[in-house]
C-alpha cells in the first residue's frame, strides 16, 4: 500500500496546479479528504477534493457532514488566508461545545453530536 500513497501523494501538486489553472484568484481552498488523506487508499480509491472558489456556478454545495471527517484527515493543497484551516478550527470548538465525540471501531466510525440530546431539541452544529 505505501507504494499506492505514495502515487497518489504525488499526483496532488499536478491537481493543485490543474485547479489554480482554471480558477486563477478566484481560488480560496483546495483540499483533500476520503481515503488518501487518511493514508488508507485502495486500487479502487478516487481522490476525494473540496474546492472553495469565488463565481461557483449556481447549485454547488455549501455544507456538508463530510466537513466532520475533515476535522481529522484532510491534505490541504491551497488555503488562501487560511480560510478553511480557520473554519474548521471554528467548526471544531463548536463541536468540542456540544460534548461531540468520533466514535471509532475498527475502520469505522460514526459521530454522536451530542451525547446530552433530548427528543425534540434542537441545535447546531
Amino acid at each position: 500500500m505505501p507504494l499506492l500513497l505514495e502515487s497518489f501523494n504525488n499526483f496532488l501538486p499536478n491537481i493543485r496546479e490543474a485547479c489554480y489553472q482554471v480558477y486563477g484568484e478566484n481560488l480560496i481552498t483546495l483540499a483533500v479528504f476520503g481515503s488518501v488523506a487518511r493514508g488508507t487508499p485502495n486500487p479502487l480509491s478516487d481522490i476525494d477534493l473540496l474546492l472553495i472558489a469565488r463565481r461557483l456556478p449556481s447549485g454547488r454545495l455549501a455544507g456538508s457532514l463530510l466537513f466532520l471527517d475533515m476535522i481529522d484527515d484532510m491534505i490541504i493543497l491551497y488555503d488562501r488566508e487560511n480560510f478553511w484551516t480557520l473554519f474548521l478550527q471554528d467548526f471544531s470548538s463548536r463541536l468540542s461545545k456540544l460534548g461531540a465525540k468520533k466514535v471509532v471501531t475498527g475502520e469505522r466510525w460514526h459521530w454522536v453530536l451530542k451525547p446530552d440530546y433530548k427528543e425534540g431539541e434542537v441545535f447546531e452544529i
